[in-house]
């Protein structure tokens, strides 16, 4: 049975960052190199290339935690048939949407969302459909894309966890970090992750063992995102590496508090707003500037990430009451269940109608 304790946190976890993917959308977003030596810029920049970058990385760590926890690459056709379900067609249900959005408001403005895709050639469509080569349209759902690759490849992941750790974490990250696998994913940190989180759920390591270093592992964490903007470094691959062992060790300062509950308590909606987030930042975005040319930029960058959210877990809620099978669909399976169509496994344990592990699955939890 799962310990209560890490699994409320892993619910915290995934909605503060998915909340700080978000952010990382937020225009607008400045690469390092393009710091205009502005406090605001730098600030920004610390969040959006530093702090928020670890979102991924924690989210594809719990993947595999969740996963080979459950021993679920060892029932690998069951395990493909629900990942069809709960990844693959939220993946193209809200990619497909999001490019016929943009084809409605150019016809209704004269003006596309994101990039012409009337100019595409039929490789670019085929990138923009399924991510092959860059970030699909919607670019956020590149997590997606990476994750069902990682779950064709989990029994393969599985022999190494359980028959050569070590020497699996080893070729793992040589074969991954060094692009040599081509195309097949195009975030060479998340296998790494993926297979990091097989190791602590084989092994049971103690996840608790950190968190005496908590305040450490905060102000260190802090000190290489700040360094990574002062320093004005590209490539972050190694900080998105150590990032879940920080933040894990950090997010323990927010156990057993109202704020961690709180956030506990909005695991739910993560999926759906990171679904949704990025043509909607968008859109008020593009309205923003049109409507209010002389607001401060600053302004709209501090409000936006939340009044996003807020709109988000509002739709899901409208959504959820007026058409609660379809949108159940679209989300693979995730949306909120009435108490009689739910699986109860106990007390103060998560409710859920299926188990469908991976790091993106809402829980609702009893209080």
């Amino acid at each position: 049975m799962r310990d209560y304790a890490v699994s409320t946190r892993i619910s915290m976890l995934r909605f503060l960052m998915i909340f700080g993917v978000l952010i990382v959308h937020t225009p607008p977003t400045w690469k390092v190199h393009e710091l205009d030596g502005t406090f605001w810029t730098y600030f920004v920049s610390f969040l959006q290339n530093g702090i928020f970058r670890a979102g991924v990385p924690v989210l594809t760590l719990i993947s595999g935690f969740l996963l080979f926890g459950a021993n679920a690459d060892l029932r690998y056709l069951s395990l493909l048939s629900r990942k069809v379900r709960s990844l693959f067609i939220p993946f193209m249900v809200f990619n497909l949407g999001h490019i016929l959005l943009q084809i409605i408001l150019r016809i209704a403005t004269g003006k596309w969302l994101g990039d012409d895709l009337l100019n595409q050639g039929i490789d670019e469509w085929w990138n923009s459909l399924f991510g092959i080569w860059s970030p699909p349209e919607n670019e956020p759902l590149h997590f997606l894309r990476e994750l069902i690759v990682l779950i064709i490849l989990s029994p393969l992941f599985g022999i190494l966890l359980r028959k050569a750790p070590v020497v699996g974490f080893v070729a793992v990250a040589l074969f991954f970090l060094t692009n040599s696998d081509g195309y097949l994913t195009n975030r060479s940190d998340m296998p790494v992750e993926f297979y990091v989180g097989g190791l602590a759920a084989i092994y049971k390591w103690n996840l608790k063992a950190l968190d005496r270093f908590r305040y450490v592992s905060l102000l260190v964490f802090c000190l290489l995102c700040a360094l990574v903007t002062i320093l004005k470094l590209a490539d972050v691959t190694w900080l998105r590496l150590i990032a879940p062992f920080l933040v894990w060790s950090a997010s323990s300062c927010l156990v057993d508090t109202r704020i961690g509950r709180w956030l506990a308590s909005l695991s739910m909606y993560s999926f759906f707003l990171y679904l949704t987030h990025a043509p909607l930042m968008r859109i008020i975005w593009i309205f923003f500037q049109k409507a209010f040319p002389s607001v401060p930029v600053p302004l709209f960058t501090s409000i936006a990430p939340f009044a996003v959210a807020v709109i988000c877990i509002g739709l899901y809620k409208l959504l959820n009451a007026l058409v609660p099978l379809q949108l159940d669909w679209v989300l693979g399976g995730r949306a909120e269940k009435s108490p009689d169509k739910r699986h109860i496994r106990g007390a103060g344990e998560n409710i859920t109608e299926e188990p469908d592990p991976d790091g993106i699955s809402q829980s609702v939890n009893k209080t």
